[in-house]
This record gives structure tokens, sequence and C-alpha cells, in this order.
């Protein structure tokens, strides 16, 4: 995948739309080598005018949001982030946790469609973060938000929260009230 996204980027930089989805590879569930990492995606941010990708693949891709947050932090005009929501096989299982929606925020201020498949769980330094927060009645309130022009927010197949009203107030703080979950 690396070396095809390079080619991608040297071949056409003013790319503003790509769509790359692999529904099948043969024995990817007993073979985890078959997973890709944020650094097959390292060359992305070459291509400047891209506004919307997204990836489809049978595993999860392994990154932190760390990882995540370094890749996206050098694509702020994507509109639309569709990252592999809908794995067909969940193992090995995602590192990605509910803690980038933040970084997210921060990095691609454009963004109108973000999916990811990620762990729903709340952490505590997540949960005293959004805590803190007020929560927003209307999109006014979002102009100074990241994800104030959000308008669908799709966690695809990824492991449900222990406390789903928990996860919705959290929610309710960081995107605004228009913003669309699909099911």
């Amino acid at each position: 995948l690396f070396q095809f996204l390079e080619q991608i980027s040297n071949g056409f930089p003013r790319l503003c739309e790509l769509t790359i989805a692999v529904s099948k590879i043969s024995s990817v569930a007993e073979d985890p080598s078959k997973a890709i990492s944020c650094k097959e995606l390292q060359a992305l941010p070459k291509m400047k005018q891209l506004k919307s990708f997204s990836l489809g693949w049978p595993t999860p891709i392994i990154c932190t949001g760390s990882e995540l947050s370094a890749l996206i932090s050098r694509m702020p005009s994507i509109e639309n982030l569709l990252l592999n929501e809908r794995p067909s096989y969940t193992r090995p299982s995602t590192e990605l946790t509910i803690d980038v929606l933040p970084l997210i925020a921060h990095h691609c201020r454009s963004l109108r469609r973000l999916s990811l498949f990620i762990d729903c769980t709340i952490s505590p330094a997540l949960d005293s973060l959004l805590s803190n927060c007020i929560a927003y009645s209307n999109a006014a309130d979002f102009q100074d938000s990241g994800f104030a022009n959000l308008e669908c927010l799709d966690f695809g197949v990824s492991p449900a929260a222990r406390d789903p009203p928990g996860l919705a107030r959290r929610l309710s703080r960081l995107i605004p009230p228009s913003c669309r979950f699909p099911s």
C-alpha cells in the first residue's frame, strides 16, 4: 500500500479525492502481517489538494492516536476522512480510542465527514477533559470548535461503549448538534 500511495502522490499531486477499497485478502484473518499501519499512509499529505480520502481494508488499521494525529496534522484541508470503519475482521483489535477525536478536531478544521474503527471506551483523561466542557446546544456555539463543520460521524463496527448514555453526553460536548450518526 505504501508504494501504491507513493506512486499516486508522485503522479497525481493535485488529486482531490481518493478511495481505496480492498474487501478480501486470502488468509488475512490468520496473517497479522496483512494489516496496515499509519506508516503506510505517509504519502497522503503530499497530495496537497486532497479533500476526501476513503480506505476500506479487511483488518483494522494498526495505528495509535498520536500516529494518526501526526499524519492528519499535515492534511489540514481534508473534508472527508473515512478510515476503515467497517473492517471484515476485527482482529487484531484497534489501538485507536475515542481519545483521538479532540486531536482530529484540532488538526482538521474543515472536516465534514469522519468515519473510524475505534475503541469507544472513554478514558479517564478524556472523561476529565470533556466533563469540564459545556454541552453545546446549537450550531452557533461550535464556531470555534475543530468540529464546527462536522456533518457525519460514523464509528462503523467499532466495539461498543460500555456506557452508551455516558458516551452520548460526552460527545455532545465535542460535536455539533446537527451532526448525524449513521446506523
